[in-house]
């Protein structure tokens, strides 16, 4: 593994606001996207490894791609990716949060394909009102994705989802352990 061109948070944030990718870059400290119900920038990142994104209430309009980034620490709950979301054999560290969110709308997918994801990954009470595409992940602590159903709060899909050759367990019916915080750098 070569060394990357390391850059702040807020670095990258203006790079995204100017229209640029990230490539080859170590995202340092907390990667927050504002709480806003517009955020209209694209975000793609390329070959990054991030420490901490955190994209809370936030509302996607524009696409976020993810391709071939480690990512040790993400919060999404209630984020809402209008623009659709793309996850491309990405690794995240720990528990990937998504609850509340989801909303992907007129043509754009939420995909995640060929991504290994170390901690549970909760999508507890999401809504996906265009396509899903879920194929070929590693749950290595499982997900709720296909669960819940005992809570009346299950990830809805207005479009049948595809969802197939994943290993791990999809049909839990908690939200995994969200209090572990615990982050492994390597």
């Amino acid at each position: 593994m070569h060394l990357k061109k390391q850059i702040s948070s807020e670095q990258a944030f203006e790079m995204i606001a100017a229209g640029k990718t990230l490539k080859d870059m170590h995202v340092t400290g907390v990667f927050t996207c504002p709480n806003i119900d517009a955020f209209e920038y694209v975000f793609t990142a390329e070959d990054c490894i991030f420490e901490y994104v955190y994209a809370q209430n936030c509302h996607f309009v524009k696409p976020i791609t993810l391709k071939d980034c480690i990512v040790f620490k993400c919060e999404f709950d209630c984020a809402y990716f209008l623009g659709g979301l793309s996850l491309d054999n990405c690794v995240f560290e720990n528990y990937l949060d998504f609850q509340s969110g989801g909303h992907n709308k007129n043509g754009h997918p939420f995909s995640m394909i060929h991504n290994t994801f170390k901690g549970f990954v909760n999508f507890f009470d999401c809504w996906y009102e265009s396509a899903v595409i879920i194929k070929n992940n590693d749950f290595q602590k499982g997900s709720n994705l296909l669960g819940l159903h005992a809570t009346g709060l299950k990830t809805q899909f207005d479009i049948e989802p595809l969802i197939e050759n994943n290993k791990g367990r999809l049909d839990l019916s908690d939200e995994g352990d969200w209090q572990d915080k615990t982050i492994y750098l390597r």
